[in-house]
């Protein structure tokens, strides 16, 4: 049984673990507005360490990997949004 609490990832592609954009937002702890809005000010202002949306053959969801989400969550607490 699953932690509750806990969102599981959209994909999970040779060991690294991909989430859509609304499996991202409530990992981040926001609404998809909201995210969207916060990766878009974290790319313009961090424009050598941008956040990349992936896309995979037969799908046309756009998947973000888990390693940049901590990385958003870490350089901007959602307790400060």
């Amino acid at each position: 049984m699953e932690e509750q609490g806990v969102i599981p990832p959209t994909r999970i592609i040779k060991g690294i673990e991909y989430y859509n954009v609304g499996a991202a937002a409530q990992y981040v702890g926001l609404s998809i507005t909201g995210f969207r809005n916060k990766l878009d000010n974290y790319n313009k202002t961090h424009q050598v360490t941008r956040i990349q949306k992936w896309s995979f053959p037969g799908s046309r969801e756009r998947m973000i990997k888990r390693v940049d989400l901590d990385k958003l969550i870490e350089l901007h607490p959602v307790d400060e949004w």
